[in-house]
C-alpha cells in the first residue's frame, strides 16, 4: 500500500457531505490501483458516530477502494469482501482493536443491505 494523497471537495449546500478527490494513483493492500482525479464520499458515517470512527482516519484507504470497487460495478457481496480484506491488513499494519474493524466492517454491510433492499422497493 503506498500513500494517499487527496483534497477535499467542500459541499456546494450546507445539508451535503464534502467528497475527497485522489491526487495521485493509490495501491491497496489487495493491489487494486484506485486512478488519480476519482472522487469518493468515503465513509457515511452518521453524525453521532463520528467522535468514535472518523471518515478520515485509520480505514480511510478501504472506504477509498470499497467506494471504487462499487464504482467499477462489482457486486455489493464482492465490494464488501474488498473492504474486509483492506480492513484486515489495516488492522494489523494499524495495531486497531478488533472490536473496532467488527463495527466498521458490520455498520458498512447493514447499510449495503438497507440500501439494497430500499432500492428494490423503489425499483418496482
Amino acid at each position: 500500500m503506498n500513500d494517499i494523497n487527496v483534497k477535499w471537495i467542500a459541499p456546494t449546500k450546507w445539508w451535503k457531505r464534502g467528497k475527497w478527490k485522489l491526487l495521485s494513483d493509490f495501491e491497496s493492500f489487495g493491489n487494486i490501483v484506485v486512478p488519480k482525479d476519482f472522487i469518493s464520499d468515503v465513509a457515511s458515517i452518521p453524525f453521532f458516530a463520528r467522535a468514535f470512527f472518523s471518515p478520515t482516519g485509520k480505514f480511510f484507504p478501504a472506504a477509498i477502494v470499497h467506494d471504487w470497487s462499487l464504482a467499477q460495478d462489482l457486486p455489493w457481496s464482492e465490494a464488501l469482501g474488498v473492504f474486509k480484506y483492506e480492513l484486515s491488513q489495516l488492522k494489523e499494519v494499524y495495531n486497531i482493536p478488533n472490536w473496532r474493524v467488527f463495527i466498521v466492517y458490520n455498520g458498512v454491510k447493514i447499510w449495503g443491505s438497507i440500501r439494497d433492499y430500499y432500492w428494490r422497493i423503489v425499483s418496482r
